[in-house]
């Protein structure tokens, strides 16, 4: 801990926490103790699978939301060690003395309850069944050319006043649809990019698209003034795209981060904010971007402009009373009579029913994406001793396409990776040293398998986010062998954690291998003559998204859009780019990892359990790469499909409804809390606590008890906010939960919120009474009621 070598390899290679935290649980009689601020930790250790029941970890610290001293907690620690079997020393520990308390006779029982396994209901595939073929599993991205909207029915749907909210771009297309809202009757504002952010009169806003809490500020002002915004459209990706770069220029190697900017951090930014905002009033957010989609070949695109597809789609499966769609206009047209008819087509689209669906503009007609399937029968003709370099190789996907090349072709292996990896000389000292079960040791053991099927293995390191880093691994692998074959990408960070709490920092992690890395491995493979291929291991998530993967889903798309726009530049030098979207691999992969975190784990797809085996997903490599195409997307169930019930319209009165739930199966008896049970004092008190009960699946709840020590997260939270308005109609934020994590602190705020009826606890009682009486109990009781009874006094 006093190595500075140590802490350098902290911040530059992995943790490796999970494998600590295992070789420290070895030892059943071990304890854990975190020492530091917070609480996260010790909570990670208690989820570890190699936990015992026995094995106690013990937080020093409270969470900084927490209103616990930091004297109590680290006492409240002590006694926790203490009675764990820790012998402590009480002059260290009271130092000015004390006096000796008698304990109960009975035992402490140190026991934990955790909740059982939980049936997912955000994917719905359940009625799918797994094809078993993988070259049933192929499907090729297309667009389908659909009927316009009958102009003029804008009109129609524009005759009640609504308040509209447009980022406008710089190319006049936002500004001319705010003059045909405002001139049909609409309440419309209009912010635009600049510095910090200030009102600048009337209707209009200034925002740094960078600025987090000024989207904050910008629906605080819209609220005070005339209400929050009913329907967003979000244009500042609608602006020009740089001009196409001739083919005999160098690739960028670098991703546009003013696209990024404007397009995927605005986007998270204007998310959390709505979220922060009490009430849920329905909200329609369209997002409007020029030139995103390759859909009739000759178009010039950005591809960092697809990572808007991560919020969204994400965005209205994490808050259920918002909804999305997205259009892409193709190119803003110069004439103005081309720009009136644009924006009248667009006036259509917006008020009409979101879609899921992507949709987009080409020339006079009208586009949406759809998904066919491909028959493929034979595998690639591979280079036999080929050269090929894969990036992020000692992972499940890498090992598994790895194990295809060296059976196949006997081919020469070049696995790179961000972390150090022992030499070949220290392989056999690191399996006599190391157990079985050592994430290291299975890898030298796959390597070695790698060797016995034929195939030549080289381990590198090396960072796919850093150009330099690129570039001197493909002249390494040049030098070594004089050639270079094709290259896999499946260097990636799982995306984890909610939009509402998603830090900038997260999602930029998340989306630099896929974003940086693709393109600064195309740029490196540019002047390499004899590379047949570079592969993007894309995911489902990029077009299905999933709670939780905001930053993912849109790092996905941006691979997919970077294949689609290289395949469409004739003449571009380089090597062919295929973006394969995969399904969920069984024991690999990027799901396969996010299932570890608690919060998320409830919603992952059913498919990791029945999903891609690694020699499955090795042949369903081989037959995407012999297609020929950019994109393919790789689903073990008919995925149009799992498609066309994604793509449904949502119902205009759906969209306050409850957030797909995850819902408890088991309900366990309340675990061993430091916090005395308390039981509900009033009827609004147990209300709250009687939601807890089923979010939680424990059957009885005190008023002190904390949320996350019960087992709450964000998702649960964002439920949790839910059912609070559907049953006292409060309105209650994600944050504001956090902040209040107890039953009888959420119940005050319910009571400062339902306003005089339910302040009266007796009058709650009544309510919540007449409120469990059949229709013929109460038509009874109504019909004992006296004009006397109406006229006395209290009633």
């Amino acid at each position: 801990a006093t190595s500075p070598t140590y802490w350098a390899e902290h911040l530059r290679a992995a943790v490796r926490f999970g494998d600590g935290l295992a070789s420290l649980l070895d030892e059943p009689s071990r304890l854990l103790l975190e020492v530091g601020p917070g609480q996260t930790l010790a909570r990670l250790a208690r989820r570890h699978p190699a936990r015992q029941p026995a094995q106690t970890a013990v937080s020093t610290l409270p969470h900084p939301t927490d209103r616990q001293s930091d004297l109590d907690s680290a006492l409240l620690a002590a006694g926790r060690l203490w009675a764990a079997g820790v012998p402590l020393d009480p002059s260290g520990l009271w130092p000015a003395g004390g006096h000796r308390v008698a304990l109960p006779t009975y035992p402490f029982e140190r026991q934990e309850h955790w909740i059982d396994a939980v049936a997912p209901t955000a994917v719905d595939t359940g009625a799918l069944p797994r094809r078993m073929d993988p070259t049933d599993w192929l499907y090729a991205p297309s667009w389908r050319r659909v009927a316009r909207t009958v102009g003029g029915r804008a009109a129609t749907r524009l005759r009640a006043e609504q308040r509209w909210l447009l980022f406008c771009d710089t190319e006049g297309l936002g500004l001319r649809l705010a003059k045909r809202l405002r001139a049909a009757g609409q309440q419309v504002a209009c912010v635009t990019p600049g510095v910090g952010f200030s009102f600048d009169g009337g209707d209009a806003y200034t925002l740094d698209p960078a600025y987090r809490s000024g989207y904050s500020d910008l629906l605080a002002a819209l609220r005070d003034s005339d209400g929050l915004p009913e329907r967003i459209v979000h244009l500042w990706s609608a602006t020009a795209e740089p001009d196409a770069p001739a083919a005999d220029t160098p690739a960028t190697d670098a991703p546009d981060q003013m696209a990024l900017e404007r397009g995927f951090y605005s986007l998270l930014y204007l998310g959390q904010a709505l979220g922060e905002q009490p009430g849920a009033q329905p909200v329609e957010l369209s997002v409007v971007t020029q030139a995103m989609h390759v859909i009739l070949g000759d178009e010039t695109v950005q591809p960092e402009r697809a990572a808007v597809l991560g919020p969204c789609r994400v965005i209205p499966q994490e808050y259920p009373h918002v909804s999305s769609r997205s259009i892409d206009v193709g190119r803003v047209p110069a004439d103005a009579k081309q720009i009136e008819e644009l924006v009248g087509r667009l006036l259509d689209d917006l008020t009409g029913e979101p879609s899921r669906a992507p949709l987009a503009y080409r020339g006079t007609h009208r586009w949406v994406q759809a998904f066919e399937p491909i028959q493929v029968s034979e595998e690639p003709h591979l280079r036999e001793r080929g050269v090929y370099l894969i990036v992020g190789g000692l992972g499940g996907v890498g090992l598994a396409i790895a194990r295809y090349l060296a059976q196949t072709v006997q081919a020469r292996l070049v696995l790179a990776g961000r972390s150090a990896f022992p030499s070949p000389e220290a392989w056999d000292g690191w399996l006599a040293e190391h157990p079985d079960d050592d994430p290291t040791s299975a890898r030298i053991r796959h390597l070695r398998d790698l060797e016995a099927a034929g195939g030549e293995v080289v381990v590198e390191r090396a960072d796919v986010t850093d150009p330099a880093a690129v570039a001197g691994l493909v002249t390494r692998v040049l030098n070594r062998y004089g050639g270079l074959h094709g290259v896999v990408h499946a260097a990636g960070v799982p995306g984890d954690g909610i939009v509402q709490l998603k830090a900038p920092q997260v999602a930029a992690a998340v989306l630099a291998p896929k974003v940086a890395g693709s393109l600064a491995l195309a740029a490196a493979l540019r002047d390499v003559p004899d590379c047949d291929f570079l592969v993007l291991c894309s995911s489902l998530s990029a077009i299905l998204g999933g709670a939780g993967q905001v930053d993912y889903c849109a790092a996905n798309a941006f691979q997919d859009a970077l294949a689609n726009a290289r395949a469409e530049r004739a003449g571009r030098p380089g090597p062919r780019i295929l973006s394969i979207n995969w399904d969920a691999w069984e024991e690999a992969g990027m799901w396969a990892r996010s299932t570890t975190n608690g919060a998320l784990a409830a919603l992952q797809p059913e498919a990791i359990r029945d999903g891609i085996r690694p020699d499955e997903g090795a042949l369903a490599f081989a037959y995407a790469l012999e297609t020929g195409l950019p994109h393919v997307v790789i689903s073990t169930r008919d995925f149009t499909q799992r498609v066309a019930r994604w793509a449904e319209p949502v119902p205009s009165d759906a969209r306050t409804s409850a957030p797909a739930s995850v819902q408890v199966l088991t309900s366990h008896s309340r675990p061993a809390l430091a916090t005395p049970l308390v039981a509900p004092r009033d009827a609004i008190e147990r209300r709250v606590a009687a939601i807890w009960q089923d979010l939680l699946g424990i059957d009885e709840v005190g008023i002190h008890d904390n949320f996350i020590e019960l087992g709450g997260h964000s998702l649960l939270g964002l439920q949790l906010t839910a059912r609070l308005r559907d049953a006292f109609g409060a309105e209650c934020t994600l944050l504001q939960l956090f902040e209040a994590p107890t039953v009888a602190e959420l119940a005050a705020l319910v009571r400062e919120q339902a306003g005089d009826g339910t302040t009266d606890p007796a009058l709650a009682e009544m309510m919540n009474l007449v409120g469990q009486l059949s229709e013929q109990e109460l038509s009874d009781l109504l019909a004992r009621v006296t004009v006397a009874d109406v006229q006395g006094e209290g009633s």
